[in-house]
């Protein structure tokens, strides 16, 4: 919802300064809002659901909204979840949890009933940064601006037609200024740049 306002006070001022509302690329905007407000919804709808009994779920594949569903386990501490997931290689046993930011021992023993590790994922597994990657420090994080195709397929939620277009829109646009210009790339919304957000950065 937050980025959702900021695309609003960016159409405001735009407004204010008299310069185009809409753009000749621009038709497609309000199905594009359309998808990313029902995205929204269903995400909220995901994260409201209680688990079942019966239901486990892995750290090392569930999505943020499902890790939001653990009881314990907010949305800040699921994004903290995935990022050290990604960051450093995944999860080899439920303790191995305590790494992330806002998980103690006592959240440990709340999830224990609703998590099983089935393995850590070669994705996960492959932490050599790959070719067109220059690492901010030792963050892991994705730079935007010299990732090719198969870095930007690391991000959750970004397959080779997403990846395609951020390229492009690289190509055409110039370096990206800072990681809430991939909100431009037609196919991501607020949502899709909520699971990105912590996971890339821009060099300068």
């Amino acid at each position: 919802m937050v980025l959702v306002l900021i695309s609003a006070v960016r159409f405001g001022t735009e407004a204010r300064r008299g310069g185009p509302l809409f753009t000749p690329d621009s038709t497609d905007v309000l199905p594009a809002l359309a998808e990313a407000v029902a995205e929204e919804r269903s995400d909220q709808e995901r994260r409201s659901k209680p688990l079942g009994p019966e239901e486990r779920l892995d750290p090392n594949t569930a999505s943020e909204a499902d890790l939001d569903r653990l009881p314990g386990v907010g949305a800040a501490t699921a994004r903290a979840i995935i990022l050290e997931r990604t960051s450093n290689g995944g999860f080899h046993s439920l303790d191995d949890l305590v790494r992330v930011r806002g998980i103690g021992p006592a959240t440990i023993e709340r999830i224990r009933p609703h998590v099983e590790i089935s393995g850590i994922p070669t994705a996960l597994r492959r932490r050599r940064p790959a070719d067109g990657i220059r690492p901010t420090g030792n963050t892991g994080l994705i730079d935007i601006n010299r990732a090719d195709s198969a870095a930007l397929l690391r991000l959750s939620g970004i397959g080779p037609s997403l990846a395609g277009r951020i390229i492009e829109y690289r190509n055409q646009h110039g370096p990206f200024r800072r990681t809430e210009d991939l909100l431009n790339v037609r196919g991501i919304g607020p949502v899709t740049m909520s699971k990105l957000v912590h996971h890339v950065t821009v060099s300068r």
